[in-house]
């Protein structure tokens, strides 16, 4: 019944297809250099729960040292997953527009860090 209709959509271009794109996402440590290719989000964290400590640049321009458990770099098809469970917003489907979420944020008076996800065009992100 449902499939039906849906081959009957195909065949009459009722249906409206949008092409999705892959994220390429470059994570740099102090020894090496990392690609991750996603469609949702990439988490960076440490296997074993340490405090991540990352310096945050958008359009090489510094933002802030982060601190915390972890940071979701999302894309807006990603935002109502994984980034959505940690307070993440609802980004609407758009390819150029990424969101960084904070996963367990430091924030005391050492460290004043990203307490909430900040929503970036996806041409202006380096981390």
């Amino acid at each position: 019944m449902y499939l039906d209709r849906f081959i009957e959509e195909i065949n009459t271009d009722s249906i409206k297809v949008e092409e999705v794109g892959v994220e390429e996402t470059e994570v740099r440590s102090k020894n090496k250099i990392d690609s991750f290719y996603s469609l949702n989000e990439i988490v960076v964290r440490y296997k074993d729960s340490k405090i991540l400590k990352l310096d945050i640049e958008i359009d090489n321009n510094f933002l802030e040292k982060f601190r915390g458990d972890g940071i979701i770099i999302a894309t807006s098809f990603g935002s109502t997953a994984h980034n959505l469970s940690y307070g993440g917003s609802i980004i609407y489907p758009d390819p150029s527009t990424l969101q960084i979420t904070p996963i367990g944020p430091i924030n005391s008076n050492a460290y004043q860090t990203l307490s909430n996800s900040l929503i970036v065009p996806k041409d202006k992100i380096n981390t």
